[in-house]
């Protein structure tokens, strides 16, 4: 099951049994994507180079005619740490901008587990980086809706509401 797949890459990364927890994670998140219907293609480890000749991979990239939507995914150990939602919202946004994409963060976790320090997730709104949390994730039809604001060019955002009781 999809679900199954999403608690074990989760559980292998909380419990450092297997150091690509993360690639299992961005196989998970390419898959939904890709059984979405809602967009003609979708690639992972696509390979860029940056302005400074850098180059960066990036985690899942999906396309629906001429918009992108590219997703960062992002496994973390220490989720009361705002910083690397920071750092996160300003490397997806940085990408997304140098390929004309929508950016997007995915996050194995609820978004409750971060109302402790709000700054990360308004940062991500603040800068048009939208953000799916487990509750997106593992729910088809919450998906589905938050995929389809994004491809539409709007950011998604789950309000504080929602976080509170979700």
């Amino acid at each position: 099951k999809k679900t199954n797949l999403f608690n074990r890459a989760n559980r292998l990364r909380m419990n450092s049994e297997f150091d690509k927890a993360g690639t299992m994670f961005e196989l998970f998140v390419y898959y939904k994507i890709k059984n979405s219907g809602l967009f003609d293609e979708a690639r992972t480890g696509v390979n860029i180079k940056l302005k400074n000749e850098t180059e960066n991979e990036i985690d899942v990239i999906a396309k629906k005619g001429t918009r992108m939507v590219l997703i960062s995914c992002k496994t973390v150990a220490d989720i009361s740490d705002n910083e690397w939602l920071n750092r996160a919202v300003y490397e997806v946004k940085s990408e997304a901008e140098l390929l004309g994409a929508y950016p997007v963060i995915a996050i194995p976790h609820s978004a409750s587990e971060l109302l402790k320090s709000n700054a990360g997730p308004n940062r991500a709104k603040n800068w048009g980086v939208s953000v799916l949390w487990k509750e997106q994730l593992t729910d088809d039809s919450k998906f589905r809706e938050a995929l389809k604001t994004i491809s539409e060019g709007k950011v998604f955002t789950v309000d504080k509401e929602e976080r509170l009781n979700g």
